[in-house]
């Protein structure tokens, strides 16, 4: 997990880009995930307001993600692209505001962002899975 450390510490020069490719590797770090592999780029946007003493970090996810037919059980590839921000405050403790806020604690020296990558792709799959060769178009 410690490669999807962002180091947060001495910002001087942002916005600043780190790139990540996401495979079968990524999602195996999570046991029980219905997205077993996939090839997904995620590209983090860091931005570091002083003034407001906060960051912002802009994620863009593209590629697709294999999943699990619900009717015939065959595994097929879902395109996709995703772009979120998540806003990080500091403070005295750990705590998050909503999905996409949170406070760290001031003497924090990195953020992983593995959790959120992670949640991002498995909001964006369908709650119903079918094979592109069930669907109909109209």
């Amino acid at each position: 997990m410690k490669y999807y450390d962002i180091n947060i510490l001495r910002l001087k020069n942002t916005p600043r880009k780190f790139n990540f490719e996401l495979n079968k590797e990524f999602f195996s770090l999570y046991e029980f995930n219905f997205i077993k592999a996939g090839k997904v780029k995620a590209e983090v946007l860091l931005i570091e307001e002083t003034k407001n003493n906060l960051l912002k970090m802009k994620f863009h996810l593209e590629g697709d993600i294999e999943l699990e037919c619900d009717r015939s059980l065959e595994k097929f590839l879902y395109p996709i692209n995703i772009d979120k921000e998540v806003i990080f405050e500091f403070g005295d403790k750990d705590e998050e505001i909503n999905v996409d806020h949170y406070v760290i604690n001031k003497e924090a020296t990195y953020i992983n962002i593995a959790q959120h990558l992670h949640d991002f792709i498995v909001l964006e799959a369908p709650i119903k899975k079918l094979h592109p060769k069930y669907t109909t178009s109209i």
